[in-house]
């Protein structure tokens, strides 16, 4: 048994901790060019996290980013494109969007669109500052 299966057998898996500790070990996978783990790991970490704390929860925000970051790491733009403007756009409706993670999903969002097939898209920014 993996720690992390003990961890979602006695916590849940819907636990703060146990969700983030599968987003830790997601990320490590990325890290480590196991990119295929650290998406799947990183889809049941948000519906994990959709579940237990709502769409628009910083929880969820942070979890969409990292998933979209996996996404640029194996150059799926259109994926990370949906991520990353669906993030903003919850960021703006109910967080603060003038804060250093909006800006550096900004910058990944136009570096996208920048390498992309499609760089008419990159007008249409929502920039934070």
């Amino acid at each position: 048994m993996t720690v992390m299966q003990s961890m979602t057998d006695t916590l849940g898996c819907e636990d703060r901790l146990t969700l983030n500790t599968m987003n830790k070990l997601a990320v490590t996978y990325g890290k480590q060019g196991r990119f295929q783990k650290a998406v799947e790991l990183h889809l049941a970490v948000l519906e994990g996290v959709r579940t237990a704390f709502g769409n628009g929860s910083l929880q969820t925000i942070r979890v969409m980013a990292n998933l979209a970051d996996m996404y640029v790491s194996q150059l799926q733009w259109n994926q990370a494109e949906e991520l990353l403007n669906s993030t903003l756009a919850m960021k703006t409706r109910s967080l603060d969007i003038d804060d250093l993670d909006s800006m550096i999903m900004n910058i990944t969002l136009s570096s996208v669109y920048l390498v992309s097939s499609d760089g008419k898209r990159r007008k249409d920014l929502h920039w934070a500052w």
